[in-house]
């Protein structure tokens, strides 16, 4: 039905009282506006989409503003779709908000949650039965390389208060290395 309806049943000659039907819209909820701001170190400048589906690297701070059909009751971040209220968001009329820092799993190689949605009550306390499912993927930040040039051998004999040469690379493959440190112990 996509409107409000009166009725009646008639068998024979009874007719039954007028029923009323009201029809409602289905409480729906979706991602407006989705803000990335990236790890200082990156170097990389923030980023704002219209879409929900984010792909980031680990430590990326996401602001989302999301829009309601009706004005917001309450409203969650549901991180993995399992109904878990992992984030409450702060709610103005029928727009909703929430902040969050993407990770990555334990293992560091795969993301924490795969997806994520947007969970609500509108003032008449019903639910989205049916929330979006947005795609969330998370890249680890690859860890620095380091290689000694010089010397080439592990163990080089070094006089007593003698010195040696060392040369060193140190490379950051997927951002920029802003410092590099050698510490030693004699």
């Amino acid at each position: 039905l996509q409107h409000d309806l009166h009725y009646r049943i008639q068998a024979g000659d009874a007719t039954s009282e007028t029923f009323f039907v009201e029809v409602t819209e289905v409480p729906v909820i979706s991602v407006r506006h989705v803000h990335l701001e990236y790890p200082t170190y990156t170097g990389l400048a923030s980023r704002q989409q219209e879409d929900g589906h984010i792909e980031a690297i680990e430590g990326t701070r996401v602001t989302l503003r999301a829009h309601a059909n009706a004005p917001i009751r309450s409203a969650h971040l549901d991180l993995g779709g399992d109904g878990r209220s992992d984030r409450a968001m702060k709610v103005t009329g029928s727009e909703a908000q929430v902040s969050f820092t993407l990770e990555l799993g334990d293992n560091r190689h795969s993301t924490k949650e795969s997806s994520y949605q947007l969970r609500f009550r509108n003032r008449t306390g019903q639910r989205n039965p049916e929330p979006i499912a947005y795609p969330l993927l998370v890249f680890p930040d690859l860890a620095p390389e380091i290689r000694f040039d010089e010397p080439q051998d592990e163990e080089v004999p070094v006089p007593v208060n003698g010195r040696i040469e060392l040369r060193i690379q140190a490379l950051d493959p997927d951002f920029r290395l802003s410092q590099v440190e050698l510490k030693a112990n004699v």
